[in-house]
């Protein structure tokens, strides 16, 4: 979802565990449609990104595979996005009922419901909730939903690091569609509201507590909060802000638990979620080095916030105050949380090829991938 403030259990960072194919903290499986030859009975399915912050659901149209007989490949339906959609943990399903309603009435293309799948992938704020909780809203969101008729439903919280294994899938999925990514090593950085995630080869990890929102939770009320903030720019919290980017870092820093073995060198990262709007607001180039969030973090602190709110800044005006404190998070995580150095390559992306690269888009191919 595209929301600064917006990343899950897991663990502290230690020694990166293996990938495996983690169970759903709560789930319910998606109704079983009829066979057919060449995929799913279904030529469209709708993906709910449910985040900490709200949901954004997205509509997709399955291509034939090439060559015939080989899995469908979904497109996302141009302008056919909704997004502030309230959060599964408001325990309240209408909003989305009506989200959903909306999205499909306003594209015309759209096939009537016993043509369309509907999958709900919850993260960092469900899983933060107490399994009964979490459970009971799955439920009534299933049933709610359920009502609605479409081919095939699945509602499922999923864990972090299968959240981080398949925004790599996709990755790696897309990864042919630009020939000069091709022969790179790639591995993707993910930073949410709630949590962080990390993936490459058959290592996946994820962080609770250090997404971006729940970052600045953790840190609003420390002394040095306001000197990741623009000199004179409205934080969260009361006061202004009074820019000094060493005292920022030094605060996050502390916070930050160093891990006990780093990534291999040679890994091009794909950064995703709020890397991607920071580097937006950032200005910098869709090829970049980790340290470019620290040197581009400094130079935009500093800009008196009269100047970014005249105009002067870019990116998401909603956000211009707080892009300081993301910039230097971001350098921080990846560097102290991840032990990535700050010459490694990263590419902030939402799309690879003119589709996007995400764990959604990962989970829906999986989907399509599964035994009917």
């Amino acid at each position: 979802m595209k929301s600064l403030l917006r990343l899950g259990t897991a663990f502290m960072l230690g020694t990166l565990p293996s990938c495996r194919a983690a169970p759903p903290v709560a789930s319910s499986a998606a109704q079983a449609p009829r066979d057919t030859k060449d995929g799913p009975p279904w030529t469209h399915a709708i993906v709910v990104d449910a985040g900490s912050s709200g949901s954004r659901a997205t509509l997709f149209r399955l291509e034939p595979g090439t060559p015939p007989g080989a899995k469908p490949w979904p497109v996302a339906v141009p302008g056919a996005s909704t997004e502030g959609i309230p959060p599964l943990t408001d325990d309240d399903p209408e909003p989305l009922v009506e989200a959903i309603a909306r999205l499909v009435a306003d594209d015309g293309s759209a096939p009537p419901h016993q043509h369309t799948a509907l999958f709900v992938w919850a993260t960092g704020g469900m899983r933060a909730l107490p399994a009964d909780q979490a459970s009971a809203i799955v439920g009534r969101t299933r049933a709610r939903l359920g009502e609605l008729g479409f081919a095939a439903l699945q509602v499922e919280i999923i864990s972090g690091e299968r959240e981080a294994s398949l925004a790599l899938a996709a990755a790696r999925a897309l990864q042919a569609r630009e020939p000069e990514l091709a022969a790179l090593e790639l591995g993707i950085v993910e930073v949410g509201g709630a949590s962080a995630q990390l993936a490459f080869d058959d290592v996946a990890s994820s962080v609770a507590g250090r997404g971006l929102e729940a970052m600045m939770e953790t840190v609003a009320h420390e002394p040095d909060f306001a000197a990741c903030f623009n000199p004179g720019a409205p934080m969260p919290v009361e006061g202004t802000g009074r820019a000094d980017p060493e005292r920022c870092i030094g605060l996050l820093e502390a916070r930050i638990e160093a891990p006990t073995s780093a990534p291999p060198d040679g890994i091009t990262w794909i950064g995703l979620s709020n890397l991607d709007y920071v580097a937006d607001a950032m200005r910098l180039p869709e090829r970049t080095t980790v340290g470019t969030f620290e040197t581009s973090g400094r130079d935009y602190c500093v800009v008196p916030w009269t100047k970014l709110a005249g105009g002067h800044g870019s990116g998401d005006a909603r956000f211009l105050a707080r892009y300081c404190f993301a910039a230097l998070y971001a350098y921080v995580l990846l560097t102290r949380g991840f032990g990535l150095t700050a010459n490694a390559e990263i590419l902030p992306r939402r799309e690879l090829g003119g589709l996007p690269v995400s764990w959604t888009f990962g989970a829906l191919m999986q989907a399509l991938e599964a035994p009917r």
